[in-house]
C-alpha cells in the first residue's frame, strides 16, 4: 500500500480530490481539504473535480490549482460515461499521485472513472463518519495532514456592491432571513416566512432583514412581500454574492432551513437559528447556532415557540 503521507511531503505532488456531491453546503464543508493540503505543502498542485452547483464555490478558493466540472447538478448511475472516460484518461496521463474520493458513489460510470485515473493511487477510507466535516478530518488525520479551517476571499468588486447597497438604503445592523432550500419540501412557504417574521417584529420593530433570492426565484417574490420599510429583497447572482451578505460584520443573524447557508454561517462564525428536517444528519457544527428539528417530510412543520424563544437568545 502507498505510504501516501510521505507523497504528501514530496516538492510538487499532486493531489486529485473527487467530489461526488454536488451542493454548496457540501462544497463549503470538504473546503477543509484544500486549505489542510496547502498549510501541509505549499508546493502542492491541488486538482479537484466537482458538480456544477459546487463548481461556482471552488473556482473562488485561491488553495485550488485546477478545478474540473460537469454541468449536472448531481451525479446518476449509468450518465456521461463518454465524458468519465475521457477525464479519467486525462487524469491518468496528467500522472496524480494521490487521488482522495471524498465520498465514492456506487455506479458503474463512477468506478471506471476511479479506474481509469489511477486506481493504485486513490487513499480509501472505509470509515462510516457521523458527518462530512468529521469525514474530511478522519481523512486528512489518516494522511497525517493537520486540519486547517478554510477561509473565504470575498473579490473586492462584490464587497463593494454589498456596501453601496447597505449604504444606499441606511443599513447597519441586520438579519440574513433565507426561505429557500434545495426542494420545495427544504423551504419556507410565505405563509411560514409570515408567521416567522411576525415572531421576529415581536423582538424587534426595527432590525433590518435582508430576503436574498436568485434570479429565478423573482417571479415568486410577491407570494413572500410584507409591508415593512425595514424589510429588503436581495438579489444574489452568485454564492460571492452569498458570501460576502453573510460575511460581513453588521450580519447579526441567520435564519434559514437550507444548510448550505447554515454552513457559510459556520465559516463566518455567525450566530444562526437553523430550522432542518434531519438534524442529525445536518448538524450545523456551529457553538453560535440553535437547531430547530422539522418534521422528517417538510420543513415548514415545526414549533413556532421554538423560533420565538431562540429569537430571545440573539435579539
Amino acid at each position: 500500500m502507498n505510504d501516501f503521507s510521505k507523497i504528501l511531503k514530496k516538492p510538487k505532488s499532486k493531489v486529485l480530490i473527487l467530489r461526488s456531491e454536488g451542493s454548496l453546503g457540501d462544497a463549503v464543508l470538504t473546503s477543509g481539504y484544500y486549505s489542510s493540503l496547502k498549510q501541509f505543502n505549499k508546493d502542492i498542485e491541488i486538482n479537484v473535480f466537482c458538480f456544477h452547483s459546487a463548481y461556482e464555490y471552488c473556482k473562488i478558493l485561491k488553495e485550488i490549482d485546477h478545478l474540473y466540472r460537469i454541468r449536472i447538478k448531481k451525479i446518476r448511475k449509468h450518465r456521461c460515461f463518454i465524458y468519465f472516460f475521457l477525464l479519467g484518461v486525462f487524469f491518468r496521463l496528467k500522472k496524480i499521485d494521490l487521488i482522495i474520493d471524498d465520498n465514492p458513489f456506487e455506479g458503474l460510470n463512477w468506478k471506471m472513472f476511479r479506474y481509469l485515473s489511477g486506481e493504485g493511487k486513490i487513499f480509501n477510507d472505509p470509515t462510516k463518519y457521523p458527518s462530512v466535516s468529521d469525514r474530511v478530518k478522519g481523512i486528512l488525520a489518516k494522511l497525517g495532514v493537520p486540519y486547517v479551517s478554510p477561509s473565504v476571499e470575498i473579490s473586492p468588486q462584490i464587497k463593494n456592491k454589498i456596501n453601496a447597497f447597505l449604504s444606499s438604503n441606511n443599513i447597519d445592523k441586520y438579519i440574513v432571513f433565507n426561505c429557500f432550500g434545495s426542494k420545495s419540501h427544504k423551504s419556507f412557504t410565505p405563509d411560514t416566512f409570515k408567521k416567522m417574521f411576525m415572531q421576529l417584529r415581536r423582538q424587534d420593530k426595527n432590525i433590518t432583514v435582508i430576503f436574498p433570492y436568485q434570479p429565478f426565484q423573482k417571479n415568486i417574490l410577491k407570494n413572500f412581500y410584507i409591508e415593512d420599510k425595514h424589510l429588503f429583497f436581495y438579489e444574489t447572482s452568485s454564492p460571492q454574492d452569498v458570501f460576502a451578505l453573510m460575511g460581513n460584520k453588521e450580519n447579526i443573524l441567520l435564519i434559514s432551513p437550507d444548510t448550505s447557508f447554515v454552513h457559510i454561517a459556520t465559516l463566518f462564525k455567525r450566530p444562526t437559528i437553523a430550522v432542518l428536517k434531519d438534524i442529525d444528519c445536518y448538524k450545523t457544527l456551529n457553538e453560535l447556532a440553535t437547531e430547530i428539528t422539522a418534521s422528517q417530510t417538510n420543513v415548514n412543520d415545526f414549533d413556532i415557540k421554538l423560533f420565538a424563544e431562540a429569537l430571545k437568545k440573539y435579539l
